[in-house]
């Protein structure tokens, strides 16, 4: 049964191990990606533009690429120092050349031309992005390939990399620091076990064993004493797995990579492993072995240990805390266990304490955090430039005419009319995503659901009889208050309904249905139309910024609703069938501001 459970442990760690793995990987992916784009979004149009007319009919080949990589090799070098590790740079299709390759010291490949086989002209050839892993300028990488199109035609592509090397290096140090606190059920079920296993193993192996053996190899059997061979190698049998349970017991407590602390109820040292070391001033085993803990463990009194060791004996309670400071260190974060040790018989033998530092770990959740608001960034200005990029041409194109047509009144009124509609556009973009991006600090109050769907609804209420639309109100009554930001909430209530408004445009049905789940302490709003629906390969996307079906869309409305939505620690479900309904469902905690219920179904 004891083996059982210890290989479940350990597979248990291995499958999380595998799973962390993988999503590392992915999130380089996405970091690489990020990296690209922003390269692509920065080149707005062919490398040509980035000439003067003498310089594209005067200048060589070598020549031209020089003057390129001048004039985007800056740019470059900055998203290579915004991703530690990564390098980037430009190729062009028609020169047959790297343009710019940051970081600097790879600048000697720029000019070169990429070999025949080489990855990046696949991606010229098929005009479609790629990630791969394999050998590449920089050796054995993971790169990502994003070709660049201008006006339906590829020009060159951009790429980022990422030494193999350095991935596995996080991979290896995440393995390293693993986390004895990834589930601490098993970790309490099992180690005391673990603990106590190995203890009853190793007095019995002290005490009897060479006891045994040297009766066992004294005893002589008849030819026919089968009954007494049989319990012989019974007892054998029992000793061969004390001897393998001991050490099986004594090879996870020394090498899990928590450090382990045993103290009786007297409070005295009798068991701690390796990685405990450094938590005591001692450093003599001898010295720590059979005194009270509070002689040599280091900042007992800070973390509190007294009277945590206490309730625990008292109550018998596991206590955790997780991600607190170690008192001393200000880098220094840990996770802390304590729990109860009993023997065979029920009876208290002691408390094991479990201290993991996580401060490797918290350091590298924070670089991967803004790895991935950077690769946001690039997603986010590659689109950006899209959309500012329309009312830009529009107003281009009138500003050319504008010289030869200044005395027509009819084309400079109507000239001065759709400036001020492109302008207003562009404004309305730049409003919307700082909505999107800004950290507003929210102003909480204690409030009904109900009450503020029906002043939303107030609101759009010319609209509902011009367009038609038949509201179905389906609220549930004694809803419990939620702690919201009034305004940020109304807000999301009406980008919803205006958005059900648009799936309808010959008029329908919207039902908004308000329900209380009491055993998941949360509060569900939905919003179902009988519009036009979204396509299954669009779901995905209706919440990324500046993504939108209508002509005169933004994109950003559903974007900032589920920001603000997470804010408030739920989120937003989307269910649609095309051509027949769409159905957003919000769910919202009820018993915090950031929500404690457990809304755990996305």
């Amino acid at each position: 049964m004891m083996g059982k459970r210890g290989v479940s442990m350990v597979l248990s760690q291995h499958l999380i191990m595998s799973k962390s793995n993988t999503v590392l990987m992915e999130e380089k992916a996405s970091k690489l990606f990020g990296a690209a784009k922003m390269l692509s979004s920065y080149l707005k149009e062919d490398f040509n533009d980035l000439l003067s007319f003498n310089e594209i009919h005067d200048l060589s080949r070598k020549e031209k690429i020089l003057v390129l990589n001048r004039r985007l090799r800056d740019f470059t070098k900055l998203v290579a120092q915004s991703f530690p590790f990564i390098g980037v740079g430009y190729y062009s299709k028609e020169l047959d050349a790297i343009i710019t390759y940051e970081p600097s010291k790879n600048s000697n490949k720029v000019g070169k031309s990429v070999p025949d086989n080489h990855l990046g002209r696949q991606v010229m050839a098929k005009g479609k992005k790629m990630v791969v892993t394999g050998d590449m300028v920089r050796g054995n990488c993971m790169a990502c390939f994003v070709p660049l199109i201008r006006k339906n035609k590829v020009i060159g592509y951009v790429w980022a990399t990422e030494p193999i090397k350095e991935i596995y290096k996080q991979i290896r140090e995440t393995k390293r620091k693993k986390s004895v606190f990834t589930d601490m059920k098993i970790v309490i079920d099992t180690l005391p076990l673990v603990f106590l296993s190995n203890k009853i193993f190793s007095d019995l192996a002290i005490s009897k064993h060479e006891e045994i053996v040297d009766i066992l190899k004294n005893v002589s059997f008849s030819v026919n004493d089968k009954i007494n061979r049989d319990v012989c190698q019974f007892i054998k049998q029992i000793i061969s797995f004390l001897e393998m349970a001991k050490d099986y017991g004594e090879n996870i407590l020394e090498n899990i990579s928590a450090a382990l602390i045993i103290v009786d109820p007297k409070g005295k040292v009798f068991f701690f492993n390796e990685s405990a070391q450094w938590l005591f001033k001692e450093k003599d085993k001898e010295k720590i072995l059979g005194r009270p803990y509070y002689h040599s463990l280091l900042r007992f009194k800070e973390l509190g240990l007294d009277e945590i060791i206490k309730e625990v004996f008292d109550t018998g309670k596991t206590y955790l805390a997780q991600e607190i400071n170690y008192p001393g260190q200000k880098d220094k974060i840990i996770n802390l266990g304590v729990c109860l040790i009993k023997d065979i018989n029920k009876q208290k033998i002691g408390a094991m304490i479990i201290v993991e530092d996580i401060s490797a770990e918290k350091a590298l959740e924070q670089k991967k955090k803004w790895e991935k608001k950077l690769a946001t960034f690039g997603e986010l200005a590659t689109n950006l430039v899209h959309e500012i990029g329309n009312p830009l041409t529009a107003i281009k194109a009138l500003s050319q005419l504008l010289p030869e047509r200044i005395n027509d009144k009819k084309f400079v009124d109507r000239f001065s009319r759709e400036i001020e509609k492109e302008v207003e556009r562009v404004d309305k973009i730049f409003k919307n995503l700082f909505c999107l991006i800004r950290s507003s600090s929210l102003r909480f109050e204690s409030t009904n659901i109900n009450a503020i769907l029906n002043e939303v609804l107030f609101s759009v209420e010319g609209m509902v009889k011009k367009q038609q639309v038949n509201i179905v109100r389906k609220f549930s009554k004694n809803l419990p208050e939620l702690i919201v930001d009034k305004s940020q909430i109304k807000q999301v209530f009406l980008n919803l309904i205006l958005n059900a408004f648009h799936a309808m445009p010959e008029g329908g049905v919207l039902e908004i249905f308000t329900i209380y789940e009491r055993k998941k302490s949360c509060l569900k709003i939905k919003f179902k139309d009988n519009g036009c629906g979204i396509a299954h390969d669009f779901l995905d996307k209706v919440f990324e910024p500046f993504y939108t079906t209508r002509e005169d869309g933004t994109g950003i409305g559903l974007a900032i609703s589920c920001n603000i939505i997470e804010q408030h620690g739920g989120y937003i479900n989307v269910e649609s069938e095309e051509g027949k309904s769409s159905i957003f469902t919000i769910i919202l905690p009820v018993n915090s501001i950031m929500g404690e219920g457990d809304c755990s179904e996305k």
